[in-house]
């Protein structure tokens, strides 16, 4: 039987129970033999999940901890050119605990610190919703977040939860507890579907009974099904595990603290509408009298209208809102000192910090960019009309003239890690 045939034979009989909330809110993403596709429709109970799997037959599946309006909309920080596209109305807490390599070993020693990350929950009152075994190297906790989000707008519902997110990561660390903090922090995260296979060994990710994760790896392991040759790399036997087992005792993983995390807001540069549009962006690590006499260059040169200038700290952003081809925006980046360039090569668009940036208890690290000067000129370009509705919303002007493109602009809640 071949790899395809054999996926399909275990989805054609598998039973879901998934204890997922919300299913129809929720994000399904599919490995498909290397392709990634993202199921573009709500889904709606776990029998709709179950014939979705079976047309699909993924390598592997994975649905996202957060709850969004429209779910298949969704799209990483970075992407979504739209608020549909982050329309967050709320999410589970995520706990990945795996050690690499694959072996008895980092299992157990992953089930350890599970056991001392549930004691820790129950402990903060925490409740969890299930404790799965990934079918690979650990384990995934679910949790209820505790909160309300009730702020007004999603993208400030999504940044409150995490920066919740970012103090419990922190207590987590204070008691030596390993854990991915990356995907617990993370509200785009998406995690591995349980009842579905591992491509990689071949084991189920599976939900765990009421108190198993006390027993040791090698029961759980013995307890879990398995789809022999599911995999398109290596079939996992007893005697390649007895081997790794060998091997992993030579490796050492030193326990270090999750680096300090910090919370700030991003626009990007992106037109919305138009494809392959942006407007210029530009970031200098000095002061405004520092690059002043650059900024006008650029402005007279390439025909830009008016010029907004942030200052925050030391730095300096400036923006115009002429609605520019990606290769002109890349050639005016050259010409310039601004920073920045290889981003835009490498994901077409610009990010320019908007907010203050605050540490996980909320303390301000550096102010909100202010608008300290506009370099006036009249534009010789069509403009956007997102990036004209970001100056009403965030600074009270009003721009006319010929814009186009959707009136809408893309800002991203981050977290960053220093």
């Amino acid at each position: 039987m071949n790899y395809q045939k054999m996926l399909k034979a275990y989805y054609a009989n598998c039973e879901l129970n998934l204890p997922i909330e919300e299913i129809n809110h929720r994000y399904f993403r599919f490995d498909v033999l290397g392709r990634f596709v993202k199921i573009k429709k709500s889904i709606k109970d776990n029998e709709e999940l179950a014939r979705i799997l079976y047309r699909y037959a993924p390598t592997n599946a994975y649905y996202s901890v957060s709850k969004w309006l429209s779910p298949g909309e969704v799209e990483p920080t970075y992407k979504a050119k739209s608020i549909i596209q982050s329309m967050f109305l709320g999410s589970d807490i995520a706990f990945d605990i795996d050690f690499k390599p694959f072996s008895i070993e980092n299992i157990e020693r992953a089930r350890i610190e599970t056991v001392k990350l549930i004691d820790f929950l129950e402990q903060k009152e925490i409740k969890i919703k299930y404790i799965a075994f990934s079918g690979g190297k650990g384990f995934h906790v679910l949790c209820k977040d505790p909160n309300r989000y009730l702020h007004e707008h999603p993208l400030e519902r999504e940044r409150a939860a995490k920066r919740y997110r970012m103090l419990l990561v922190d207590d987590v660390a204070k008691e030596n507890i390993e854990i991915d903090t990356s995907v617990t922090i993370d509200t785009r995260r998406i995690i591995r579907i349980p009842g579905t296979i591992n491509a990689k060994t071949g084991y189920i990710c599976r939900v765990l009974e009421e108190n198993e994760i006390l027993n040791s790896a090698s029961e759980i392991i013995k307890n879990t099904p398995r789809v022999k040759q599911s995999t398109l790399a290596t079939v996992w036997d007893e005697v390649q595990l007895r081997c790794i087992r060998i091997i992993s005792k030579r490796a050492v993983r030193s326990r270090v603290s999750p680096a300090p995390f910090y919370l700030t807001t991003f626009l990007s540069n992106t037109v919305i509408g138009p494809k392959d549009r942006c407007v210029p962006f530009f970031v200098y690590n000095r002061r405004l009298e520092k690059v002043e006499r650059e900024l006008l260059e650029l402005q007279s040169t390439y025909t830009l209208g008016n010029i907004y200038v942030l200052s925050s700290e030391n730095s300096t952003f400036a923006f115009s809102i002429d609605s520019l081809p990606l290769r002109r925006m890349e050639k005016i980046l050259k010409a310039s000192s601004s920073s920045g360039i290889n981003k835009l090569l490498k994901y077409k668009q610009l990010f320019m910090r908007i907010e203050q940036e605050e540490d996980k208890d909320g303390k301000i690290l550096k102010e909100k960019p202010k608008l300290v000067k506009i370099l006036f000129a009249e534009s010789k370009h069509i403009q956007s009309a997102g990036h004209a509705q970001f100056l009403k919303d965030y600074y009270g002007i009003s721009v006319e003239g010929n814009l186009h493109g959707n009136s809408e602009y893309k800002i991203i809640p981050s977290v960053i890690k220093i």
